[in-house]
C-alpha cells in the first residue's frame, strides 16, 4: 500500500472534497434544536401575554384579542423545515386564534351588559352577555389545557 504524503495531489482533493461535503451537509439543514428555539420563542410571547392580562394589567380584553391575533401571524410565519414542529406550529396558531376570539367575544358581551337598560329588556340583555361570557370562558379554558399539552409535546420533543 503506498504511503501517501499531505502533499500528495490525489489526497488533497479527497480532503477537500471531504470538506467540502462536510460543508454541505451541515448547510443542508437546520438543526431541529434551532427551529425547536425560534417556535418556542414566539410561543412564549403569548404566554406573556396571557401572563400579563391573569396579573390584572390594565389591558382590556379587546386589546388583548387583537394582539393575539397579531400573534397568530408571528406564529404562523416561523419557517420550519421540520414537518412535526410544523404541525405544532400550527396547533399552537389556533390555541391563539380560538383565544382571540374568546377574547373578543368577552369584550363584546361586556360591553353589551354595560349599555343595558334597567327594564326588562335590558335584564335580558345582561343574562345574554352574562351566558356569552360563560361559553368564551369555557373556550378560552379549553385553548388554554390544548396549549399546556402542546406544549408538554414540543418540550418532550425538543429535549429528548
Amino acid at each position: 500500500m503506498p504511503n501517501r504524503s499531505s502533499n500528495d495531489p490525489a489526497c488533497r482533493r479527497l480532503s477537500l472534497v471531504l470538506l467540502v461535503f462536510a460543508f454541505a451537509i451541515a448547510a443542508c439543514g437546520e438543526s431541529r434544536v434551532s427551529q425547536c428555539n425560534r417556535l418556542i420563542e414566539v410561543i412564549d410571547d403569548g404566554h406573556a401575554l396571557m401572563r400579563d392580562f391573569d396579573q390584572q394589567t390594565p389591558r382590556s380584553t379587546a386589546q388583548l384579542s387583537r394582539e393575539l391575533d397579531a400573534l397568530v401571524e408571528e406564529v404562523k410565519a416561523v419557517e420550519l423545515s421540520d414537518q412535526q414542529l410544523q404541525t405544532y406550529r400550527d396547533r399552537f396558531a389556533q390555541i391563539y386564534s380560538d383565544l382571540s376570539d374568546s377574547f373578543s367575544t368577552t369584550s363584546t358581551a361586556l360591553a353589551s351588559a354595560q349599555e343595558a337598560g334597567s327594564n326588562k329588556s335590558g335584564l335580558q340583555q345582561v343574562q345574554q352577555a352574562r351566558n356569552q361570557v360563560e361559553q368564551a370562558s369555557q373556550q378560552a379554558e379549553k385553548a388554554a389545557k390544548q396549549a399546556d399539552a402542546i406544549a408538554a409535546e414540543i418540550n418532550a420533543y425538543c429535549n429528548p
